[in-house]
């Protein structure tokens, strides 16, 4: 893989010498994905909400690939609103935010300084919140962007795309 080559640099599977190519504090972008491990019924997977804006995230990478990094996605987040049902697994509000704030945290001590949150699930929009301004009370140069919730964005898009 190559620089300039259509395909984005999705941490997880690419080595330290193309990071190194990538990296450019000036200009790099990371982009967190934050979803949840829950039941949404038969009809869909568990890990529907970190694997649509896990894609997401890597077609925005693909067309800006140049300084953009996709990071491995969260695939666990505050579900405790469908703890009742089977095979859900659900973070407390408070680890949520600490998981956030420790990635952020990583993040800006490897000099990244713009950071794009794709979040797939609405139990973690608090939490991102709440990490988020953590990170910007301590570092107020880092700009955090955050795209909360994806689906609405796609409904206001295209009004016909869902029938619900």
């Amino acid at each position: 893989m190559s620089i300039g080559d259509n395909q984005p640099n999705i941490l997880s599977e690419i080595n330290a010498h193309r990071m190194k190519a990538v990296a450019n504090e000036n200009t790099l972008v990371a982009v967190l994905v934050l979803g949840a491990c829950e039941n949404h019924g038969d009809h869909m997977p568990f890990g529907a909400d970190f694997i649509m804006p896990f894609e997401l995230a890597k077609r925005v990478a693909a067309k800006k690939q140049s300084n953009v990094i996709v990071l491995p996605p969260l695939p666990y987040g505050v579900s405790s609103h469908h703890k009742d049902f089977f095979m859900t697994i659900s973070l407390q509000p408070e680890t949520m935010i600490s998981v956030i704030f420790d990635v952020l945290q990583s993040l800006v001590r490897n000099n990244v300084r713009r950071i794009l949150l794709i979040n797939g699930h609405d139990g973690n929009i608090a939490p991102i919140e709440l990490a988020a301004r953590k990170i910007k009370e301590q570092y107020p140069d880092v700009v955090i962007s955050c795209l909360e919730s994806w689906w609405t964005l796609v409904g206001e898009i295209d009004k016909n795309l869902f029938e619900v």
